[in-house]
């Protein structure tokens, strides 16, 4: 017998559609940068710190907008933040100083600071326990696969359209999903079961009830040194390729796809790996923790390969292995976050993307900083690898996949879950 379709199904394109758009837009400004830094005479510092005025405003609302999607419903709260960030996105194209692009990209982040918790809150409503996993790093690939189209995209209308097209484009794209967005949302949500609704409207739970558990604190501690690698590569890689490797820009635009095709192969698998694991006798712990402890060493061994050979081609081959064992970390720490609760997903990836988005704070400053400083990229490269060796340590010593106990209405839903144990 042929799998049932549910309405819920509806949720997996949506959604991951609407995260290559989201990943599509944070990377875009990566491959306008060096035409931006020329035509306005800035260095590497100061576009290292336009770099990271998205993160600041990804950090300044990130908590309160996984609260908002427990609270309001996962869907509308994405719908409303895709029509924002789209906003911001046509906005870019129009200043001339190193300060109103920096506000606009600040505010693009708080926009995109809702996305995460609320894909989460929409997988953890509509679909069964079990199915979680699966259905969460579907969606979480689409983030890794929106720069594998938008950084080749980007590349041609830059040099065909000049960079301030990249924008309009990309904004205006956005703005027409997030319509779409909205119309296929009040009619999924119109038809899902009164289980799942009776669960949309259940009991909640103070936010601080929820951050003074240690193991939340042990998801954004090891989410920090994934989210500073994948922005360090996000925002400096086809600058990286043209200025230290000799790249033409059509060449880095090809390039720089690479290592977000990895990430997009071992995200989308990872929820695959480890229950397959957990089929094979693998103890939930041990199916998730591994993944982790294996990904964030080989990172560090990936960044210091790229930073320290001389070919052109290890060095993108090294990048692109780091960012594929940073995919698969990101969606087992995302996993984890529902082995720990369902109903307070939002709430719990919110501090756990707070955390993470100091990444994208201090990975572009800090890397223009020392490029600026030094002229030496792979010290860039060396720094970035290390701080790596975080995600292995808290693995270790903070991280459970115990469900949360004592939160409000958190139990029944965790049975179906948890039946065969940890």
């Amino acid at each position: 017998m042929k799998p049932r379709f549910r309405s819920e199904h509806i949720f997996i394109p949506l959604l991951f559609v609407t995260g290559l758009i989201a990943w599509g837009d944070r990377v875009n400004i990566s491959i306008a940068a060096p035409h931006i830094m020329e035509e306005f005479d800035w260095g590497a510092d100061v576009m290292g710190l336009v770099f990271s005025a998205f993160g600041w405003g990804y950090l300044l609302a990130q908590l309160w907008t996984g609260w908002l999607s427990d609270r309001w419903g996962g869907i509308k709260t994405l719908a409303a933040a895709m029509a924002g960030w789209s906003l911001a996105t046509l906005l870019t194209a129009l200043p001339r100083s190193a300060g109103i692009m920096g506000l606009i990209r600040g505010l693009l982040g708080v926009c995109e600071s809702a996305y995460g918790p609320a894909q989460a809150a929409v997988i953890t409503q509509s679909f069964p326990p079990n199915d979680v996993p699966r259905a969460l790093t579907m969606c979480i690939s689409a983030t890794a696969l929106g720069p594998v189209v938008a950084v080749p995209l980007a590349s041609t209308i830059v040099a065909t359209s000049g960079w301030r097209m990249v924008f309009l484009v990309f904004g205006a794209f956005g703005l027409i999903w997030a319509g779409v967005l909205f119309l296929f949302a009040r009619w999924v949500l119109g038809t899902l079961t009164p289980e799942v609704a009776s669960a949309r409207r259940s009991e909640r739970t103070p936010l601080l009830d929820v951050l003074k558990r240690r193991p939340v604190w042990g998801l954004g501690l090891a989410y920090l040194p994934n989210t500073f690698t994948y922005y360090f590569v996000a925002n400096w890689m086809p600058t990286y390729l043209i200025k230290a490797r000799g790249f033409t820009l059509l060449e880095s635009g090809f390039y720089t796809a690479l290592p977000f095709l990895c990430t997009f192969l071992l995200e989308g698998s990872t929820g695959w790996i480890s229950n397959g694991l957990m089929d094979r006798g693998w103890s939930r712990r041990w199916a998730r923790k591994i993944i982790l402890y294996v990904g964030s060493t080989g990172v560090v061994g990936c960044l210091l390969l790229a930073g320290s050979t001389s070919s052109p081609a290890l060095a993108v081959i090294g990048i692109s292995a780091a960012m594929g064992l940073v995919g698969g970390n990101i969606a087992a720490l995302w996993i984890i976050a529902t082995d720990m609760t369902l109903r307070r997903v939002g709430t719990v990836t919110g501090f756990m993307s707070l955390i993470g988005s100091l990444g994208a704070i201090l990975a572009p400053a800090l890397a223009g900083f020392i490029v600026e400083a030094t002229g030496r990229w792979e010290y860039a490269l060396y720094m970035t690898g290390l701080v790596n060796v975080v995600t292995f340590l808290v693995t270790g010593t903070l991280i459970s996949t115990e469900r949360l106990s004592g939160l409000p209405g958190s139990a029944t839903v965790r049975e179906v879950a948890f039946e065969d144990g940890d």
